[in-house]
């Protein structure tokens, strides 16, 4: 019988014809020598048994297409079971209104008058998280994360409401989160002390960020964001996460750096309740402008990781699958699990807006043709929210290919733009030259994990 490679295997090039291999089956790497690599592609003109045993017992190669098969499903069933024990994850948009104009944003489309969310339909929302709470299988306590538009905007209607959504979560044994652009803390620092996690995004440095984070009469917002977060600081528990989200804009990487050794000046950095997230803005909707999103998203994370390698260390990279694979290979204490489902829209994840819509994920908010659900006037989910939730690589044809496990087949919504039936490719906009960046970000974060003798 034929021996299988393990076709989720990532092939990276380096010196003298030998090979780094990103097993993303197992989430382990391996550097192979141009014989065994060889080997590993033609198993049966091996004349080494040394090495053919090694490469079976990494599980780099198998001994037939229904073992690989087997372990395939074998860690899908892990992935289910990992799945299980996560929180459900609840989005509250109480208001799409916004006090800023950020150059990039992409609810823009959206209606942005002042309106928020009714007592009656809040009184609703809280129900039918109620229900969903009933039905769910574990125990583990379920996550309330409010957005916007701006959710902490200095209004007193809004201020009541956000004080109804603590008192309802923590009658609920909710944990609360909230994502914020920081102007409004001022007015809502007796109820963050309620909260476990708040999230603050900054565009880099004062003149970068200034440029990007604008009130609608373009005026800055770095000097008012940056004394309301020490303020924040002063009043809040150790217990409270503090996540700092930073874009980095293509050509403005410098100030991502820049940002970095401002906070460890001023003392934020030292505290531990305070991490740095990393990541580019795009369109996940727009593929003509998707190409372009994630080669800058990859190539400012290229330049930042080749010129701040010990900042690099500190911070998180989110963003786009490919450059979230990669905290799992600077980051030790990380455990890694393929990706058969591609984020949480796909799982655990519910977003309830003012108007009683419910949505898969907050890239789609807003968008009617995206809406999975209702919860005015009652509790309902539509055919499309099955789609999503029944959504995994094995189903898709997508699974053959060897990225297939760090991407999970792509965003649904993307798929189903294209196709309803969610049989098509989406990543038509991972072009070569993509790949090619990935790879080369993936050499430079192993340098920083293992050093340069790769």
């Amino acid at each position: 019988m034929a021996m299988k490679t393990n076709k989720y295997l990532v092939q990276i090039p380096v010196e003298e014809g030998n090979y780094i291999i990103l097993d993303t089956l197992h989430g382990k790497i391996y550097k192979l020598k141009r014989n065994e690599y060889y080997y590993l592609l033609n198993p049966e003109n091996s004349s080494c048994s040394d090495t053919i045993h090694d490469l079976l017992k990494n599980k780099l190669l198998y001994r037939s297409e229904d073992e690989f098969n087997k372990d395939v499903e074998r860690a899908y069933l892990d992935f289910i079971r990992k799945e299980k024990s996560l929180p459900l994850h609840y989005m509250v948009i109480p208001t799409y209104y916004c006090n800023l104009t950020c150059t990039y944003c992409y609810e823009k489309g959206i209606k942005k008058d002042p309106e928020f969310i009714s007592e009656k339909a809040l009184s609703k929302l809280f129900h039918a998280i109620n229900l969903i709470e009933a039905a769910k299988k574990s125990n583990v306590k379920s996550i309330l994360t409010i957005f916007g538009g701006e959710p902490l905007l200095p209004i007193k209607r809004e201020f009541d409401i956000i004080a109804q959504i603590v008192k309802e979560s923590r009658e609920q044994n909710l944990a609360l989160n909230v994502v914020s652009n920081g102007v409004g803390i001022p007015h809502y620092l007796s109820l963050l002390k309620e909260f476990n996690s708040i999230q603050i995004t900054f565009d880099g440095d004062k003149s970068t960020h200034d440029k990007y984070r604008i009130f609608p009469n373009g005026k800055g917002t770095f000097d008012i964001i940056i004394n309301n977060l020490c303020s924040l600081l002063d009043e809040i528990s150790t217990k409270t996460h503090i996540a700092l989200r930073i874009h980095v804009h293509r050509g403005k990487e410098n100030s991502v750096y820049n940002l970095y050794c401002y906070l460890k000046e001023i003392g934020i950095l030292k505290r531990k309740n305070v991490h740095l997230y990393v990541m580019s803005v795009y369109n996940y909707l727009d593929q003509s402008l998707l190409t372009e999103g994630i080669k800058n998203e990859l190539e400012s994370l290229l330049y930042l990781v080749r010129n701040f390698p010990s900042m690099i260390k500190e911070v998180i990279i989110t963003g786009h699958s490919f450059a979230m694979s990669l905290n799992y290979l600077i980051n030790k204490n990380n455990v890694y699990f393929p990706k058969f489902r591609h984020c949480e829209a796909n799982i655990n994840q519910y977003v309830f807006d003012l108007y009683g819509d419910i949505y898969p994920c907050d890239v789609v908010v807003g968008i009617k043709e995206f809406s999975v659900g209702k919860f005015i006037p009652n509790l309902q989910f539509y055919d499309s929210f099955k789609k999503w939730r029944e959504t995994c690589i094995l189903t898709l044809p997508c699974k053959e290919c060897s990225y297939a496990l760090l991407c999970g087949g792509g965003c649904t919504a993307l798929r189903l733009l294209r196709d309803e039936k969610l049989r098509n490719r989406t990543c038509s906009y991972i072009t070569k030259e993509i790949l090619e960046l990935y790879k080369d970000l993936t050499l430079e974060f192993l340098k920083i994990r293992i050093g340069d003798n790769l």
